[in-house]
C-alpha cells in the first residue's frame, strides 16, 4: 500500500554477475551491501527497490519493487559469478519490471514525471542477449528519460563513455571505474541516486561529479 504524503522513489539496479566479475566479487558484495545499508538508513518516504542480477545462465530478480527493509545483503551463495554478458536483456527486463510497478502505482508519478532511477553496473560488453537489441534498449532508455527517470552507468574494463553513449545514457551520468574500485563505484551510484532524490526527481543529469569520476578511474 502506498504511504500518503511521502516522497516516493523507485530504484532499479542492473548488477553484472558474469564470470569476469569473479576477480572483484568481494568488492562487488561489499559495495552492494553498503548501498543497501545506506538505502535502509536513509529511507524517509516510500522507496522501492528492484534488483536484476544477470549473466547468460540466468537473469534473476531477487527483489522487485521491494521496500528497503525487505532487501537482504548479498552473500557468496546468493551472488554467483559465471558465464557471459546479456546486458541488453538485463536492462530491458529490468525496465519492464519497473514499468509494471509504476503503472500500478500512479503515486510514484508527479506532474507527469515518474520518480525513478536505473543504475547499471558491469565490467564487460554485451555479448549474449537473446531478446533485446541495442536499438531496442536505446529506445527504452530515451523514453524513460522523457518520463523523468535518471539512468546511471558505471563500467570497468571497457570504454564506459562509448558504451553508455551507444545506449542513450547521458555522459554526465556515466563513469569508468578501475576494477579494484568496484566498492567505491557503488558509493558513487548511491550518491547519484541521492542527488536525484534531493532534487525531487528534477535533476536527471550531472549526477556524477567530475571529482568522483576522476577518483573512480584512478588505478592507484
Amino acid at each position: 500500500m502506498d504511504k500518503e504524503g511521502e516522497k516516493k522513489f523507485l530504484i532499479g539496479m542492473v548488477l553484472d554477475s558474469t564470470g569476469s566479475m569473479n576477480s572483484i566479487k568481494s568488492d562487488a558484495l561489499g559495495g552492494f551491501n553498503e548501498y543497501v545499508q545506506s538505502m535502509q538508513r536513509d529511507d524517509e518516504g516510500d522507496t522501492r527497490f528492484t534488483l536484476c542480477v544477470f549473466n547468460s545462465q540466468q537473469i534473476d530478480f531477487p527483489y522487485t519493487a521491494s521496500t528497503p527493509a525487505e532487501v537482504e545483503l548479498l552473500t557468496d551463495r546468493t551472488y554467483v559469478c559465471q558465464a557471459n554478458t546479456p546486458l541488453y536483456d538485463a536492462i530491458g527486463k529490468t525496465i519492464s519490471k519497473m514499468d509494471a510497478f509504476l503503472e500500478e502505482h500512479p503515486a510514484f508519478t508527479d506532474d507527469q514525471r515518474q520518480r525513478a532511477t536505473l543504475t547499471i553496473l558491469t565490467d564487460g560488453l554485451e555479448n549474449a542477449s537473446q531478446e533485446y537489441t541495442r536499438d531496442g534498449v536505446v529506445n527504452l532508455i530515451e523514453e524513460r528519460k522523457a518520463r523523468g527517470w535518471a539512468v546511471i552507468f558505471l563500467a570497468a574494463n571497457i570504454d564506459a563513455f562509448a558504451t553508455g553513449r551507444q545506449m542513450g545514457i547521458d555522459q554526465s551520468n556515466t563513469s569508468q571505474f578501475a576494477a579494484r574500485k568496484m566498492r567505491q563505484s557503488m558509493q558513487v551510484a548511491y550518491k547519484a541516486h541521492r542527488t536525484y532524490m534531493d532534487s525531487d526527481g528534477r535533476q536527471q543529469e550531472d549526477l556524477i561529479s567530475d571529482e568522483d569520476r576522476a577518483d573512480l578511474a584512478d588505478e592507484e
